[in-house]
């Protein structure tokens, strides 16, 4: 009877302490590579949604679409990125400030397409619906 008691106790134990993990660790995999861990948990302790941002940020932040020709040499073409790999794009790579209200616009070198970011308010829009 103590060896079940003692066993229950161990496997409750483990799931406590596995949720406790869980939650300092509720972030994007993507975001570590801008940020450590500790980081990370620092900022879901002291600015949670700034956290919660950027977690909605590196998966519906930004997009890959079809570069209109009209649009060569426009202004509101912000410039050029290579991107390796289209799929897995690493946004902290690109070293691309998040803007408060203004969408941005790079060309993908060696294709014929084009990065499009969203702007932070966009994305916080977003988060309300």
């Amino acid at each position: 009877m103590k060896n079940n008691l003692k066993t229950y106790l161990s496997i409750a134990l483990f799931f406590a302490m596995g949720s406790v993990v869980f939650s300092q660790t509720a972030y994007h995999s993507d975001l570590l590579k801008k940020f450590s861990v500790e980081e990370l948990n620092q900022m879901a302790k002291s600015n949670p949604n700034e956290l919660l941002f950027l977690n909605e940020f590196v998966v519906n932040g930004f997009y890959v679409t079809d570069f209109p020709q009209e649009k060569a040499g426009a202004p509101e073409i912000n410039g050029a990125r290579k991107i390796d790999t289209l799929d897995a794009i690493d946004f902290f790579a690109l070293n691309i400030p998040i803007k408060e209200n203004d969408w941005q616009y790079y060309m993908i070198l060696g294709t014929d397409k084009l990065l499009v970011v969203k702007s932070r308010n966009y994305v916080l829009n977003e988060m309300k619906k």
